[in-house]
Order: structure tokens, then C-alpha cells, then sequence
């Protein structure tokens, strides 16, 4: 891989390394062994190599990648049919075909939706204790954070959604749901939550409530339901601004509402599409190196770089996050924006970084065809070819995985180099390339 810079321009091999924010992750017996004997020079030239990839800030797509469209977001779980009737009793949502993701021998699926958000919970065959640790190192990162009323960069791997109304309260504090909060803003809200046995977070933006339009419906104990919102200045109310019924669902709301102030947003540096207003409209991931998830997808997916309320670097003297924001899909197809943050404090952005690479040493198996649990974390895309994309993966030395599901039915799948977090699946009818058949594909290897 060729990077200029200035009057000089240097050739770079990454075939043996990848980048995790300063770490070396080996690749292959060879790397690893030379890795070992040259501990005192890794950070130096894994610094270098950084640099450099940073460096291609002139990154545009080429003209001959064939535009995406989104088909839904695969997450792992622990209990996939759990996962669904979370979020059909909570959310209101429905049953979803789950044929969208391809499944390796022996895994199960199942899916949900809501509106054009379609989501597919898949588990393996096998047990995978590192991952257990995985889910409850996360689970209750997320608890701490909920129960100190604070924020945890866990929370950075979300989806976005527009829209409100769709909460279930009344069941969710019958059946004692806590991992969840509202943020109350000015105009609008948004209300995160974690969902139990995955690794990931929703985020649904209420976009009305502060004008009183959308909010939520609240069962009271008279046997009234009340239409209800929240804000900043007036916390949860009905349509007269009248505080919310008494009882026991109104202190679960409050104890579950909290602001979280960011200095280091300023919403007056991007602008706001009407795509942003579709039901489903981003993927935000906590990232460990935002700069580089943003050049990789700008190279590699032929995405483009949109404006953001975030500045770049981080500022963590200031514990200040920064990111990059990148438009995967332009808004004439459909629109889709991938959201890479970066987060501000140490020790959150170390622990990000350590989940990172714990995912790239599971992502060096794809090109052996191993797919592991935790890459079933990935964003579903199909396009016309997936020729293009595949010279975009080799020149990139980025392991990837090419599976052939049937007569005309192809998937490419791959990890984002240095943010191995970041996965995304790409069907196609189209792959002239060599594809192992979904039969051969395991687990581990």
C-alpha cells in the first residue's frame, strides 16, 4: 500500500500486523514470533504505520463502486428468542424473516422489526466462555453506569432510530426492566437502552416530545392512560404540562431520567438530512481509532465523509470524545450513516480498545473460513457486484470471508482493520472470485 505525503512517499506493508489504537495484534505464527523477539520497537512502528494510514486524508470513493442498501443489523445473543420478545413486548415490534443473515452449520436465528429497522439475534452452536465474559463484563459496566446515573462508552455501540411512542412502560416496570435511561432534552429526548445477552445499545430519539406531539402512554392506576412527555425544563407531564399520574410508573420514570450534558458537542457543526428522520437511520460504534474506521470506510464501502458535532482528536484532558461521521449510504438510496466515536476518557477508550482487539484476533479467522460468535455484531448491506469490493479488501491485506449460500447468493464479510468491532456483511447475486460454501464455514477453527 502506497501513502505520499509532501515531497516523499514511503511503501508500507500492513500483511503482518494489524493496528489497534498503539497495539500490535498478531497475524500467523511468522508475525507473531518476529513480534516477540522486537517488543522493545512495537509501539514506534505500530505509530508509524498509524501515521500513515491516517494520512490518506484526500480519500474519496471511487466512481466504480456500486452503491449499498441496507437490509438489516445481526447481532450475537445469548438467547436470540429472548432477544426477539424483548423487543416485541417492550417496543412493540414484530416478527421478522431472519433469512437475511447467513447462518454457519448448527447456529440459530431469529428475527424482529420495526418499521424499515430489521434486526436478526443469532447464537452459535457452541459455547464461547470468552465471550460469556464478554456479555457480563458489558452487562454490568452498563448497570454501574445506569445505577450512578452516568454514561458508560458501551453505549457508543448502538443503533439510532427515530420516532417515540412505542414504549411499553406499564410492562416494563411490571417485569422490572432497569437497564435502560432517558435523556431529556431541550426539544425531543432520547431514551438508551442495553439489551440483555448481546453486546450492543439502542438509541431512539423522541423528536417531539418537547413540543408535547410524541412522548409516551402511560397506564395509571385509575385506569386512565395518559399521554405523557418529557424535557429538560418540564420532566415527565401530560399534554396540559400537569406532572405525570401518581404512583408507583411515575417514580420508576424519574429514577430512570437523567441529562447527559457534553460540552464537546456542538450541534451548530453539522447539518440535519431528512434521512435522519426515517425510522432506522444510523450505526454508531465505539471505536478505537475513529480516524482510521472513517478512512477504511470511505476507501472500502465508497462512503463520504458528512459533517459532525464532534471534533477530532479526542480532548482527554478534558475527557472530551471525538468522532468522525461518515454517510454509508447516500439518501437517494435509502440513506444510512455510520457513526464512529472515539471516546474522551482513558480508561473507557482502553477498555474499548481491549474489545477491539479481542474481536481482531477472532476476525484473522475469516480468511479460513472460522466465523466467530462475536463477528455475528454486523451490519447487512447488498449490492449489485461484490467484485470491487473484494481488490478493496486485498489491497487493504484485510482478512475477509466469502461465502457461497446458494446458486446466486453470496456474502462477504469482514472486520474493519484497527477496529475490528466495526463488521459488516455485503450479499450479492454476483461474486467471480473463489467463495467457500456456507457448509464448510465453522466456528473455530
Amino acid at each position: 500500500m502506497m501513502m505520499c505525503f509532501s515531497a516523499s512517499c514511503l511503501i508500507v506493508s500492513l500483511s503482518a500486523v494489524s493496528v489497534v489504537s498503539g497495539h500490535e495484534v498478531c497475524q500467523g505464527q511468522a508475525a507473531c514470533a518476529h513480534a516477540e523477539k522486537h517488543e522493545e520497537t512495537k509501539t514506534v512502528e505500530t505509530d508509524i504505520r498509524m501515521s500513515l494510514l491516517q494520512s490518506r486524508l484526500s480519500l474519496q470513493p471511487e466512481p466504480g463502486l456500486p452503491p449499498l442498501k441496507v437490509l438489516a443489523k445481526s447481532y450475537y445473543s445469548s438467547n436470540p428468542d429472548e432477544s426477539v420478545r424483548w423487543i416485541r413486548d417492550y417496543m412493540n415490534g414484530k416478527t421478522y424473516d431472519s433469512t437475511a443473515q447467513i447462518k454457519p452449520f448448527g447456529s440459530v436465528a431469529a428475527g424482529a422489526s420495526l418499521e424499515n429497522w430489521n434486526t436478526i439475534f443469532m447464537k452459535g452452536a457452541t459455547s464461547s466462555p470468552d465471550l460469556d465474559e464478554y456479555l457480563q463484563q458489558i452487562g454490568h459496566t452498563w448497570s454501574q453506569a445506569m445505577d450512578s446515573q452516568s454514561w458508560s462508552a458501551w453505549g457508543d455501540f448502538h443503533d439510532g432510530t427515530y420516532g417515540g411512542g412505542f414504549f411499553n412502560l406499564t410492562r416494563m416496570y411490571l417485569d422490572g426492566i432497569s437497564d435502560w435511561f432517558y435523556d431529556p432534552l431541550s426539544v425531543g429526548g432520547l431514551a438508551r437502552f442495553h439489551l440483555p445477552g448481546t453486546t450492543w445499545t439502542f438509541e431512539f430519539y423522541d423528536s417531539d416530545a418537547g413540543n408535547y406531539t410524541a412522548g409516551l402512554n402511560l397506564a395509571c392506576e385509575d385506569g386512565r392512560l395518559q399521554h405523557i412527555t418529557c424535557n429538560i425544563s418540564s420532566p415527565w407531564h401530560d399534554d396540559d404540562v400537569n406532572t405525570a399520574c401518581d404512583g408507583p410508573v411515575r417514580d420508576y420514570l424519574e429514577s430512570k431520567t437523567w441529562p447527559i450534558y457534553q460540552e464537546e458537542r456542538d450541534s451548530a457543526n453539522f447539518d440535519t438530512d431528512p434521512h435522519t428522520k426515517s425510522y432506522w437511520w444510523k450505526v454508531a460504534y465505539a471505536a478505537a481509532n475513529a480516524s482510521l474506521a472513517k478512512d477504511f470506510a470511505i476507501d472500502v464501502l465508497g462512503a463520504k465523509e458528512r459533517s459532525c458535532p464532534y471534533g477530532y482528536p479526542p480532548l482527554q484532558e478534558k475527557g472530551w470524545s471525538g468522532a468522525f461521521w461518515v454517510y454509508a449510504i447516500s439518501q437517494e438510496y435509502g440513506g444510512m450513516e455510520m457513526h464512529f466515536v472515539e471516546s474522551g476518557n482513558r480508561t473507557e477508550l482502553e477498555m474499548i480498545q481491549r474489545f477491539h482487539a479481542f474481536n481482531a484476533r477472532k476476525a484473522q479467522g475469516l480468511g479460513q473460513g472460522c466465523w466467530h460468535q462475536l463477528l455475528y455484531n454486523n451490519l447487512i448491506f447488498e449490492v449489485e457486484t461484490l467484485d470491487p469490493f473484494v481488490e478493496k479488501l486485498k489491497a487493504w491485506d484485510c482478512p475477509y470471508l466469502a461465502v457461497r449460500n446458494g446458486h446466486e447468493d453470496y456474502a462477504l464479510l469482514f472486520a474493519f482493520p484497527g477496529n475490528e468491532a466495526i463488521v459488516v456483511q455485503i450479499r450479492s447475486r454476483t461474486l467471480s472470485s473463489e467463495a467457500r460454501s456456507i457448509d464448510e464455514v465453522t466456528e473455530t477453527c
